[in-house]
């Protein structure tokens, strides 16, 4: 007879003693199991068991660090189709691309499969359209296959069903693991782990009760005699009411009548519940590959296990889901769009791979000191850079001059052979040793402006490119069927300006501080110059040419406006026009150099020329590369002494003045020299 323990214990006879058997763990399970304990299965894992949940987030959660991209197959080349980053972004009314991502990652982790539905337009049906409407994802649980049988009596697919609609093969894409058992459907994960996973819950469940209970062992009272019905009531309520309840633990109570406490159940020491646990934690997690540190288990971790740990995790867990995932977006969705392009997961944001990026680096100096190239070791290490015609050569540190040139020079030495140029291969024209007809004071003033011009022009370029880059995204997400005609007018060019200005103003900044430190190492100690009149002119300037530099934007709506009148003229479709503006942002930002040069150069030498007129300098001199490169104009003014405040006779106040013609100041490296007299 019950009367004490839990209430899901199933009732004993009054004449039956139960006598304590062998508590080891699977005997006491058997008795669990005869006894009927526990009732139910795990049929929602993710909800139910703290360990798939954990899990199977995990992968959910990383493989969002992955961004999507689109290449051409021949040279993979990265590019940015408007329908395609479109369709991407905003797959359907109800999800953002990343959580569309994440939900098929997350469905292929718990069932072995995903599934994509593509919504179908009128203009699919009639072929006027090559992409969906829209892109959706369900759970697998929701689908049913529709099968056949082929002429070796193997099943094969011929639709599906969708809440019981049925849906034709060529709207629905399917993403599955292998399953010898069904090969139309994927096999879960959690699938051979389902008996351990009822275990691990049930476990859970008997914890719950036996601290509901006050953590007391369950029991039966037995006795030899005979009880009626009304008796065993009796007993039972006597028994809950001094016994059952927090506040009643360690009550001591006599038994009368024969009635004998037998313990049924062992300790939970005896059931060792915390190696149950850690058994199905270990079970899963290597079933997921889950870094065991994003299950809190962090002994013996250092940042350098823990790294490899997510190194692994990416590559034998997400990233096998995101190949499948890749190779049937492909081959069921982008091949009909353009053949000629590809989808893949970009992931140099992933940080599981930055610490390899930075092993690269250090291997590419290693290499590099050795003679090899950059662009050897750009191909060899996958660095992903653009390859660029100085790369093609070693360059001799530090004089940064081609070695193949040097050794040239020495094995072939002529009259007209120039000394070897100390400065970057990148700037025009600069790879040619300043004029003979210079003298060494001339050359040293040309070079350490050349020194602080090239440093800060590599910086802008690369912040340049990146405005463009991004300018073109924003554009692309922004330009729509709908709005096509009003091409120009799709962007906020307030926020473009001011985003372009937040980008490059501390660059310019330092631009014009370089331009100081010039006329600093030119005219040595300054000489009772204002520090406060001088920081106040030079913060002038710089919100000057801050200002100036709008115009690349005002240049970039241009182009789009008279690019969309043209398409429009040619009666082009939206598709069309899209192409046709993506070109004016490639055009933009194939300019960067030339920007960054003029910007960078204007900077440096209004800043000398501002310092120069503070500290009283009389008059200045223009100075030139001395090379073929410096355009006629220039060459003809090469040494011409002017007035500090007068400009010289091709209409500038100094190289690269912003008040100048574009013909004038584009792509200038001439310099300022200061007379005193």
């Amino acid at each position: 007879m019950k009367i004490g323990g839990y209430s899901f214990f199933e009732r004993v006879s009054t004449n039956q003693v139960i006598k304590k058997e062998n508590t080891t763990w699977g005997k006491l399970w058997s008795t669990v199991q005869e006894w009927k304990l526990f009732q139910g299965k795990v049929t929602q894992p993710y909800s139910q068991v703290a360990n798939a949940y954990k899990a199977v987030k995990a992968i959910c959660d990383n493989s969002a660090q992955a961004s999507i991209g689109f290449y051409k197959w021949d040279n993979d080349e990265e590019i940015y189709p408007a329908e395609l980053i479109k369709l991407f972004t905003k797959p359907n009314s109800r999800q953002s691309g990343q959580s569309f991502i994440r939900d098929i990652v997350g469905y292929f982790a718990l069932y072995g499969e995903s599934f994509i539905v593509k919504q179908l337009a009128l203009g699919n049906l009639t072929g006027q359209r090559r992409l969906p409407s829209a892109l959706e994802t369900f759970s697998p649980s929701k689908f049913e296959k529709v099968s056949g049988k082929d002429e070796y009596n193997n099943e094969v697919l011929t639709g599906w069903k969708l809440n019981n609609k049925g849906l034709p093969l060529e709207q629905v894409i399917h993403i599955k693991d292998f399953n010898p058992y069904d090969t139309l459907r994927g096999l879960s994960p959690l699938k051979p782990l389902a008996n351990e996973i009822d275990l691990d819950y049930l476990t859970m469940i008997y914890n719950k009760a036996f601290f509901n209970n006050d953590a007391t062992p369950s029991f039966v009272m037995s006795t030899d005699k005979s009880l009626t019905e009304e008796q065993r009531e009796r007993i039972m309520q006597w028994f809950e009411k001094r016994h059952i309840g927090a506040g009643n633990k360690g009550k001591i109570d006599i038994f009368e009548g024969g009635l004998r406490p037998e313990v049924i159940s062992a300790s939970h020491r005896d059931m060792d519940f915390m190696e149950q646990k850690k058994y199905m934690r270990e079970e899963i997690l290597g079933t997921y590959r889950t870094p065991k540190a994003l299950f809190n288990i962090t002994e013996t971790l250092n940042y350098a296990t823990f790294m490899g740990q997510m190194k692994v995790f990416w590559l034998y867990a997400i990233m096998p889901i995101l190949s499948m995932l890749e190779n049937e977006i492909n081959s069921k969705l982008i091949v009909d769009y353009d053949p000629s392009i590809y989808f893949k997961f970009n992931l140099k944001n992933v940080p599981a791979f930055q610490e390899d990026f930075n092993a690269k680096v250090v291997t590419a100096q290693i290499l590099f000191n050795m003679g090899f190239t950059a662009d050897e070791i750009n191909t060899k290490l996958e660095l992903g850079f653009d390859e660029q015609e100085w790369r093609k050569h070693y360059w001799i540190s530090p004089l940064l001059t081609p070695a193949d040139i040097l050794l040239e020079q020495e094995l072939n030495p002529t009259p007209e052979t120039p000394a070897p140029e100390t400065t970057p291969p990148d700037n025009t024209g600069s790879a040619k040793q300043l004029g003979v007809n210079k003298d060494i004071r001339l050359l040293t003033v040309w070079k350490s402006f050349l020194g602080r011009q090239v440093a800060l022009e590599r910086v802008f370029e690369s912040k340049i490119k990146r405005f463009f880059y991004e300018q073109r995204k924003r554009f692309l997400v922004a330009f729509t069927e709908q709005n096509s005609t009003q091409g120009d007018r799709v962007l906020n060019w307030e926020h473009e300006s001011a985003e372009l200005i937040k980008l490059v103003k501390p660059i310019i900044f330092k631009c014009i501080d370089e331009g100081v430190k010039q006329g600093e190492s030119l005219l040595g100690s300054k000489k009772g110059i204002a520090d406060d009149i001088l920081k106040h002119k030079l913060e002038a300037y710089l919100e000057m040419r801050c200002d100036l530099i709008k115009g690349i934007n005002n240049t970039t709506q241009a182009k789009i406006k008279k690019t969309l009148e043209q398409g429009v003229q040619a009666g082009e479709t939206y598709s069309q026009l899209a192409e046709r503006l993506k070109d004016v942002f490639n055009l933009m930002g194939s300019r960067a150099k030339l920007i960054a040069r003029t910007e960078t150069a204007g900077g440096i030498n209004g800043g000398s020329e501002i310092y120069y007129k503070e500290n009283g300098v009389e008059g200045k001199q223009w100075l030139t590369a001395g090379d073929e490169a410096v355009r006629e104009s220039h060459r003809a003014i090469d040494g011409d002494i002017v007035d500090i405040n007068s400009r010289f006779a091709n209409g500038l106040r100094y190289p690269s003045d912003q008040d100048g013609e574009p013909a004038e100041v584009c792509n200038c490296r001439c310099t300022l020299i200061p007379i005193i007299k």
